[in-house]
C-alpha cells in the first residue's frame, strides 16, 4: 500500500473527529505543507481549513459536513494555499476520505490527499490548444458565412441606392441590410465567446438556447452534403455553469457528427430536453461519476454515419486519442468536452445505434429550478423619440469617423442633442470648457491615446453627476471591474444602433428637470 501510494503521489491522513487533529505519513505533512512560514507542519482541522483558498472554504466546509452527516465518502478537489516568504503558493489538492463510526456517532475521516496542481495545469493547456485547434478549423467557416454576409449588405446597399434614384422606397433593401448587420454581430459575438481564455463566469444558461447558436457557429464548417437538423425552442430548466464552455462542447460534439455524416447518410441531429435520474443514474465509464437522482437537461447529437467502432468506443475520451489522420486532429475534442460536463456536474456517454447506423452522443446536466425564459427579440424597438422639445445632451467620443458622424446625425432624430468628437482629449476638453452643457458622456473603450476608460475617469472629476456610458465590442473583467468603481452608468456591447445609445441616455437623464432647448448637433 506504501508503494502504491508512492507511486501515485499520495499522502495517506487520518483525522479524530473528536479532538480535530490529523495524523499521517511524511507524504501527507508534504502535500498539505506548512501550517505558517517556518512553522510546523499542518496537524489539526482547524490549521488545515484555514489554509484553504477563500473561494473554496465554503465548499470545503459544505462538502465535509453533507458527508459526515450522510456517513459518505468524501471526494473533492480545492486549493489551498502553501505559505511561501514571498506569498501563499496556490496549489491544487485531491482528497478522497470516508468516515469511519463508532456506535452509529462519526469518529474518524482517513484517506488519502495528494497535489494535483501538475495535472490541472496540463488540463487547461490542453483545453486552451483543442480551443486553438477548433477556432482554426472554424475559420474558414466563418470567412464563408462573412462573406455572404457583406455580399448581402453591398447587394442590397446598392439596389437602396438604384431605388431611391428612382423615386422608389429603399424600405425592403434597408431591412435586408438591417438583418445582415445582426447576423454579422451574432457571428462576432459567438466567436468571442468561444474564444476567451478568462476565467468562466458560472450564471443560469438556456442549453438548447446555446446549442442553437452553437449550431449555427458551426453550420458553414460541415460538408456541402451534411444537413444540421438545431434543436426547436421550447421551454426548458436552466442550466447553471459556464454558456461559452458548453458552447464549445456543442461545436466539438456537432464537428465530429459531421465528419460522421460525411461517410454516411449526411444527416446530423441535435435534439434538447429534459430527464429524470435514478439514484444509479448513468456513466460512461468506471470512473465516471455516479449522478444524483434528479432532474437532468439531457441533449443529443446524433449522426447517420457508419457508428462508432467496438475496439475504438473504449478510448473515445482519452487524451490525445484521434482516428483522424496525422495533422488533422489532436484528440482533444472530446476529452475536453468531457471535462467540461463533468466540472458542471453532468456526464457524456456515446454509443453506436443498431445496424451502424450512426453513433449517439447524450450530454446531461443537473437542471435548474427554474424555467429559462422563451426566446425573444434580443433587442426591443428603441426607436421612440420623446415629444419634449428638451433634449439631453450627449457628449459622444469615439475614435472611429463613420461612427461619430453617424452619432452626430442620427442621435438627433432619437431624441437627443449630440456633441461628437474623434480625440478623447479634444471632447475631456469641451466638457472642461462647459461642463453643466452636457447630461450624458458616451465614450469607446479602445482609443489611442487618452482611452475611454481614462476618459471617464477625467470625466467624472470634472462633473461627479455626469451620465457615463461606456461602448465597447469587448470588456475584459478587470475593465469591467474598473468601470463600476467609475460609476459608469450603462455598458452597451458593440454593435449596438443608435437607437439603443439613446435609449441609454434617455433613461439615464429622464429625472433631470434643469433640460435646456436643443442646441445644435
Amino acid at each position: 500500500l506504501r508503494a502504491a501510494l508512492e507511486v501515485a503521489g499520495m499522502g495517506r491522513f487520518e483525522l479524530d473527529l473528536v479532538s480535530g487533529v490529523i495524523t499521517g505519513d511524511a507524504r501527507m505533512e508534504q502535500v498539505l505543507g506548512p501550517s505558517s512560514i517556518g512553522g510546523p507542519p499542518v496537524r489539526t482541522l482547524g490549521e488545515a481549513l484555514a489554509l484553504v483558498h477563500p473561494d473554496d472554504q465554503e465548499l470545503v466546509r459544505t462538502r465535509l459536513e453533507a458527508a459526515l452527516n450522510a456517513g459518505t465518502d468524501l471526494r473533492l478537489e480545492f486549493r489551498m494555499l502553501r505559505a511561501k516568504a514571498d506569498g501563499p503558493d496556490i496549489r491544487w489538492l485531491s482528497f478522497l476520505g470516508r468516515v469511519e463510526h463508532e456506535d452509529a456517532v462519526p469518529v474518524r475521516l482517513f484517506g488519502v490527499v495528494g497535489d494535483v496542481t501538475d495535472r490541472r495545469s496540463e488540463d487547461a493547456a490542453r483545453l486552451r490548444s483543442q480551443k486553438r485547434e477548433a477556432i482554426g478549423t472554424l475559420a474558414g467557416g466563418i470567412a464563408h458565412d462573412f462573406n455572404n454576409i457583406i455580399s448581402a449588405i453591398w447587394s442590397n446597399a446598392s439596389v437602396a441606392q438604384t431605388e431611391m434614384r428612382a423615386g422608389v422606397s429603399p424600405e425592403t433593401s434597408i431591412s435586408e441590410i438591417m438583418r445582415g448587420a445582426e447576423r454579422a454581430a451574432d457571428v462576432v459575438r459567438r466567436l468571442l465567446s468561444f474564444s476567451r481564455e478568462e476565467e468562466p463566469v458560472r450564471v443560469p444558461f438556456d442549453l438548447g438556447e446555446v446549442a442553437r447558436e452553437a449550431c449555427e457557429l458551426v453550420r458553414p464548417t460541415l460538408d456541402a452534403n451534411v444537413t444540421l437538423h438545431s434543436p426547436r425552442p421550447r421551454r426548458l430548466p436552466e442550466v447553471h455553469g459556464s454558456s461559452g464552455q458548453l458552447h464549445q462542447v456543442v461545436v466539438n460534439l456537432v464537428g465530429n457528427a459531421g465528419h460522421a455524416a460525411a461517410d454516411g447518410g449526411g444527416q446530423i441531429w441535435v435534439t434538447v430536453d429534459t430527464i429524470e435520474v435514478g439514484a444509479t443514474g448513468p456513466a460512461s465509464s468506471d470512473a465516471a461519476p455516479v449522478l444524483p437522482a434528479g432532474r437532468y437537461v439531457r441533449m443529443r447529437v446524433r449522426d447517420d454515419g457508419p457508428g462508432i467502432a467496438p475496439e475504438v468506443m473504449p478510448r473515445i475520451f482519452d487524451p490525445f486519442f484521434t482516428t483522424k489522420a496525422a495533422g488533422e486532429g489532436t484528440g482533444l475534442g472530446l476529452a475536453a468536452s468531457q471535462a467540461i460536463i463533468r466540472s458542471h456536474g453532468g456526464d457524456i456517454t456515446a454509443e453506436t445505434l443498431p445496424g451502424n447506423a450512426g453513433a449517439v452522443f447524450t450530454v446531461v446536466l443537473p437542471a435548474g429550478e427554474a424555467d429559462a425564459p422563451s426566446a425573444t427579440a434580443e433587442h426591443a424597438s428603441t426607436d421612440d423619440t420623446p415629444s419634449s422639445a428638451a433634449l439631453p445632451h450627449v457628449l459622444f467620443v469615439d475614435d472611429d469617423p463613420a461612427l461619430a458622424k453617424l452619432a452626430a446625425r442620427a442621435l438627433p432624430l432619437h431624441g437627443c442633442a449630440v456633441t461628437a468628437f474623434t480625440d478623447a482629449a479634444a471632447g475631456l476638453s469641451a466638457l472642461r470648457a462647459d461642463p453643466a452643457g452636457f447630461d450624458a458622456l458616451v465614450v469607446d473603450l479602445a482609443m489611442p491615446g487618452m482611452n475611454g476608460l481614462d476618459l471617464l475617469q477625467a470625466a467624472r472629476d470634472v462633473r461627479p453627476d455626469l451620465a457615463l456610458i461606456l461602448s465597447s465590442g469587448y470588456l475584459t473583467p478587470a475593465n469591467q471591474a474598473l468601470a463600476e468603481q467609475l460609476g459608469v452608468s450603462a455598458v452597451l456591447h458593440k454593435p449596438c444602433s443608435v437607437g439603443a445609445i439613446a435609449a441609454a441616455v434617455r433613461d439615464l437623464t429622464a429625472t433631470k428637470t434643469d433640460r435646456r432647448e436643443a442646441p445644435p448637433a
